[in-house]
């Protein structure tokens, strides 16, 4: 019995070793190493595309080239796969060149984003080699971009001075310093500030024009805005940028929420502005005169294309924050977002923090309306350097004391002068 035994275990080994050395059983790494990919290039097609290539040597006769992709709508998640790459022929030493045109503008894929990307061989239903993972940042190379960094912070700009850069990056500064208090927490990544100067630059990369100056992009941390060449451009910049800078807050906040509330995101980042907030006043005193106010059940994830209704709708978001904040304080909007980001509904987020269910709120929230709206709401805005028309008014002021100085004292020296004459 001991012998057979030994028989059986001798036989197990034999075959174990002849599958190793086995010629016909094609082994996967030593496939991959005989693939080799090389001069890997990126070319941006802006605002239309990005034109990838690559070189492939040593690739077997019926396998396919992939090209794996993801950017930000899935930057968290899955790759993108591309079976259908193009053929350019080969080189000189017979490898394969391979190309692929990703069109950005149906990605809706933002300058300065990042694209993360592979290429690799497929045969035999899996894949037999693939390359190292890339980064591209895509962006208009057009222009001469300059940028200024500080405390996990980028701006990006283009003709434009140094201290126009320096402005925004000081607004972001503050932006990101007083949100991190008031939402309770840090950002975890750094974050990219990308400033256009005029429509046609801003809207250019996007398959439609929207309404929007100012557009978040949180799962890459990435804000973009419209500047343009305006004289007061600190008011516009005091209000986009902490505007956007508030969606990664929120974004961050509702990291386990899969349906984020709209009104909600949008009615924070209104909040966290740097204005007086006299627009959404006239706004929403407007709609409530008319009997315009929509419920906030049809605000929860659009608020529509009417600019009318836009407008209503960004107004109302910011009074549903401002009335949590001055009728139950700070401490239980925190504990609402709480509750909302680790996925309970609002709902039962609304109940748990307030006492209230939505419908309940918003009774609530329009009779409140109808006194608070006999006032204008807190002003937000950030000190500026005086206005114009005070620099103005102190030259005027100086112009006239000179003058005044010069008659004055020549009028006394005249006087002198006669009354020597008149003594003599």
């Amino acid at each position: 019995m001991w012998n057979s035994s030994l028989r059986i275990i001798s036989i197990a080994l034999l075959v174990l070793l002849c599958s190793f050395l086995d010629p016909g059983v094609p082994n996967s790494v030593s496939a991959q190493e005989e693939i080799i990919f090389r001069n890997a290039t990126v070319e941006n097609i802006y605002p239309d595309g990005i034109v990838f290539r690559v070189e492939i040597c040593g690739r077997p006769q019926n396998s396919r080239v992939y090209f794996d992709y993801k950017y930000y709508w899935n930057w968290e998640y899955w790759w993108y796969t591309d079976e259908w790459t193009l053929d350019e022929g080969q080189t000189d030493d017979g490898c394969d060149k391979r190309k692929v045109l990703l069109e950005t503008k149906d990605l809706y894929m933002p300058p300065f984003s990042p694209v993360k990307f592979y290429w690799s061989v497929f045969s035999q239903n899996k894949v037999i080699a693939k390359d190292i993972v890339y980064i591209h940042y895509y962006k208009d190379d057009g222009f001469d971009w300059s940028s200024q960094h500080n405390n996990g912070l980028t701006v990006w700009w283009h003709d434009r001075p140094d201290a126009f850069g320096a402005d925004i990056l000081q607004i972001a500064e503050k932006a990101v310093e007083d949100q991190s208090n008031y939402y309770s927490i840090e950002l975890v990544t750094p974050v990219t500030i990308v400033v256009f100067i005029s429509s046609d630059e801003f809207f250019g990369w996007q398959a439609e024009e929207g309404y929007a100056g100012g557009m978040a992009f949180p799962e890459i941390s990435l804000t973009t805005q419209l500047v343009d060449e305006s004289y007061d451009y600190m008011g516009w910049v005091s209000d986009v940028v902490p505007h956007e800078l508030s969606h990664l807050f929120f974004h961050q906040v509702m990291s386990r929420q899969s349906n984020k509330t709209r009104w909600l995101d949008e009615g924070l980042a209104t909040y966290n502005e740097y204005n007086n907030h006299l627009y959404e006043w006239s706004v929403i005193k407007d709609g409530y005169d008319k009997g315009r106010l929509i419920s906030f059940a049809h605000l929860q994830s659009t608020f529509g294309d009417d600019p009318y209704r836009v407008d209503l709708a960004y107004a109302q978001s910011y009074y549903a924050i401002l009335y949590l904040e001055e009728m139950y304080g700070h401490e239980k909007v925190l504990s609402l977002l709480e509750e909302h980001g680790r996925g309970s509904g609002l709902e039962s987020s609304f109940i748990k923090a307030f006492g209230l269910t939505l419908d309940e709120f918003e009774d609530d929230y329009r009779a409140w309306l109808a006194t608070r709206l006999n006032t204008p709401p807190p002003d937000t805005s950030l000190p500026g350097p005086p206005s114009p028309a005070i620099y103005f008014l102190f030259a005027v002021l100086l112009c006239l004391g000179v003058f005044f100085a010069f008659t004055i004292g020549g009028t006394i020296v005249i006087v002198v002068v006669a009354n020597k004459t008149w003594k003599n």
